[in-house]
């Protein structure tokens, strides 16, 4: 298929009587041409749980949420090759987009024959967002690019989130065509400031489980989020999709 599940009002994506009130979740989306995901419109109280995404060319696309809230927790999205979650689209995505507790991993490291470039993160490559708010989200890329790409940071909020790049890598995150490390984020930025960039240890994901080990850095290190984590074990909610319990 081109795309898994497209909720969408391309040609009216101002109109707040469609793409709103709507539910997506507990779905497995395998194999997908472009977006594994793709809910592109008002976006108001629109809520995408619990999806299993695999091999996409981008994940998840809120390009654009044109005035939300839309809520993205608890998903797992694996070697997508370009974006985990994409914001570019020649819109502006203006509208409330929160993250909370994803994991976003990909093994791969070779561009995509689509665009001729390695997995990222967090993408916008073509129109500037803001209002995106991440929480406690694991992005795991095993190449040399971006985890978040020209962000508009204004209004904006990103902490306790793990950002990993495995091996030795030129960028990290760029903002504002700006390079940044996770210290300079947290020193000039202000952005990340309980952020880590650590393997997450996951069980196994060459067989897809990426519950983590005991020994993972994300237990404990998230933040709470009243109604999305209540049932935490622990000192603290932990950063990814699965919360561990001994």
């Amino acid at each position: 298929m081109f795309n898994g599940i497209v909720a969408s009002s391309w040609g009216d994506l101002y109109n707040t009587t469609t793409i709103r009130d709507t539910d997506i979740h507990d779905n497995y989306i395998l194999n997908v041409g472009d977006d594994g995901l793709e809910p592109e419109g008002s976006g108001i109280n629109f809520r995408i749980w619990s999806n299993f995404v695999v091999n996409s060319l981008c994940a998840i696309s809120l390009a654009p949420i044109t005035y939300g809230p839309t809520y993205v927790f608890r998903n797992i999205c694996v070697d997508f090759r370009l974006m985990g979650v994409k914001l570019n689209s020649g819109y502006v995505s203006s509208g409330w987009k929160y993250l909370y507790h994803n994991t976003f991993y990909s093994s791969i490291t070779q561009p995509s024959p689509e665009w001729r470039q390695t997995p990222m993160g967090i993408g916008d490559t073509s129109a500037k967002f803001s209002r995106l708010i991440t929480r406690n989200n694991i992005f795991h890329l095993s190449s040399d690019n971006y985890v978040l790409a020209d962000l508009v940071y204004d209004e904006s909020s990103y902490d306790y989130d793990n950002m990993y790049i495995t091996g030795l890598h030129s960028k990290f995150v760029t903002i504002k065509g700006i390079d940044y490390t996770l210290y300079t984020l947290k020193t000039l930025l202000n952005l990340e400031r309980n952020g880590i960039s650590a393997d997450s240890y996951f069980t196994s994901p060459d067989r897809m489980n990426f519950k983590l080990t005991s020994n993972s850095p994300c237990i404990d290190a998230g933040v709470y989020i009243q109604n999305f984590n209540d049932n935490y074990h622990g000192n603290a909610p932990d950063i990814g999709a699965i919360e561990y319990e001994t």
